[in-house]
């Protein structure tokens, strides 16, 4: 069969654009899988480039700092192989030494909580403080940190008014919230009345004067709505004086008010919030 020149001429135009269709479609799906490879490329740059940022924001904070001091007990003896922690990004510990001595060193100049903890022995108040380091900074903690047994514990089921050391406080399970550092997870209140003068902590960051403080546990639970209590004696306030109560915060590496209280007929009573934390617990005046 003969073609003549007319069909030959359509057959080859119609093969050249069955041709360029292909071509486009392979064209088109290339681009595709450009634009996806380049696309994940930049999510992975993104997301490596957050990483760095988030590991820098963690390193950026320059690892100068020193702190040290002594632990003793509630007779003034030092206390040995007790572990000590100072508490910022993560957790140093240390050990004290047969002087009841510790000391951190190459830490971050930042706020910090320090922590005095008698492993494996719950009966024991956990001291706990603010420690703020500057650059360079070398912090001796002068007087000796005091570690004694809580005077009173009480398992807490439901709402129970709690008859601490020279503190009644009025606590529910419900608001009850054992924290990182919270060495059980039983809800319970067990109070230690401390003096503020011979307790030994730093009281770095507290905007008020210290009139009387309480170790509270179980150490680093959080109370939601904080728990009313009332003090069974004055402090030698005259009625109507006017008390805030502060306790130092894990999340917050900072002493955070929690209320407020007043002398009322001889007694201190909270009146409008209460203890938001079983840490440290301080009533101070402006």
């Amino acid at each position: 069969m003969r073609l003549n020149l007319w069909t030959v001429s359509l057959l080859i135009l119609g093969f050249g654009a069955c041709t360029e269709e292909k071509g486009s479609t392979d064209s088109g799906s290339g681009g595709e899988a450009d634009a996806d490879t380049d696309a994940d490329a930049d999510a992975d740059a993104d997301a490596d480039a957050d990483a760095d940022t988030d590991a820098d924001s963690d390193t950026d904070v320059p690892r100068t700092a020193a702190v040290s001091g002594t632990v003793v007990d509630g007779d003034g003896a030092p206390i040995s192989d007790l572990q000590m922690r100072l508490c910022h990004y993560s957790c140093v510990t240390v050990n004290t030494g047969s002087d009841g001595e510790f000391a951190f060193s190459g830490v971050e100049a930042f706020n910090h909580t320090l922590q005095a903890f008698t492993l494996g022995d719950e009966s024991f108040a956990i001291p706990h403080a603010i420690v703020e380091l500057e650059d360079m900074e070398s912090m001796v903690i002068p007087t000796p940190i005091v570690v004694g047994k809580f005077a009173s514990r009480e398992p807490v089921s439901g709402s129970v008014s709690h008859r601490g050391d020279d503190i009644d406080i009025t606590i529910d399970a419900s608001g009850m919230v054992p924290g990182s550092y919270s060495p059980s997870f039983d809800n319970s209140i067990a109070t230690l009345r401390m003096d503020p003068a011979t307790a030994g902590i730093p009281w770095d960051g507290l905007t008020v004067t210290p009139a009387a403080m309480w170790y509270l546990g179980n150490f680093d639970t959080t109370v939601d709505p904080p728990a009313p209590f009332v003090v069974k004696d004055a402090l030698g306030f005259p009625d109507g004086t006017e008390l805030e109560i502060w306790v130092t915060s894990n999340e917050d590496k900072a002493w955070i008010q929690t209320g407020t209280a007043q002398v009322v007929d001889g007694q201190i009573q909270s009146t409008s919030g209460g203890i938001g934390k079983l840490t440290t617990l301080v009533l101070g005046t402006r």
